[in-house]
């Protein structure tokens, strides 16, 4: 068990020495900078917003119940398709992350436990899968990111400064997820390792 800790966290320091693949900066294609400047234009505020909310979002799903997490992801998801609905410039986005979204609605309503109780936290319930249920979630879950990455990176050229950055997101969820298992310490270590690359 330790010897996989350690590889873990070995390569998650590996991961956050390699250099970004995007210039974050903002490329010729911001038109606008840091402010949103409508529906028409990639820009920071917009791109940031929806980083912001798989990023949080993923962070305080992983302190529930694994029986309750799926819900709360699937939740985590449909926030951030939210920013970019009726934003055709991010039409590409909005179809990766809405895949990922469908998926786990579907997964959660197809797995509910009726024997147990809906979770409050903050002003969000969410519903509990059967444990049993709870690997095949996870791998249809991670199947559903790595087709929304590959979607991502398939953008057009003119797009990659920012879709890039939202496919790197997607894969910090997906290092997550596999580490769910993870004492929740380690677990606090990984995500503080992601978290060091430039943003």
């Amino acid at each position: 068990m330790f010897k996989q800790v350690f590889r873990f966290l070995f390569i998650m320091v590996l991961v956050t020495a390699l250099p970004a693949t995007a210039d974050y900066g903002g490329g010729g294609d911001d038109q606008g900078g840091g402010e949103d400047q409508g529906n028409g234009t990639l820009n920071r505020q917009t791109t940031n917003r929806v980083i912001s909310i798989l990023g949080r979002g993923f962070e305080k799903c992983a302190r529930l119940p694994p029986i309750y997490r799926y819900d709360c992801y699937g939740e985590t998801y449909h926030k951030a398709t939210e920013i970019l609905r009726g934003r055709p410039v991010y039409s590409e986005a909005y179809t990766a992350l809405n895949g990922v979204e469908d998926t786990l609605h579907l997964v959660v309503d197809n797995n509910i436990d009726p024997s147990k109780k809906l979770i409050l936290r903050g002003l969000k319930t969410y519903k509990a899968i059967r444990e049993a249920a709870i690997p095949d979630t996870k791998s249809r879950t991670l199947r559903a990111m790595q087709q929304a990455q590959t979607l991502l990176l398939r953008a057009p050229e003119s797009k990659q400064a920012h879709f890039s950055r939202i496919a790197d997101a997607v894969n910090s969820n997906k290092v997550l997820l596999r580490a769910a298992l993870l004492p929740s310490g380690l677990l606090r270590v990984a995500w503080y390792l992601l978290h060091l690359r430039p943003a």
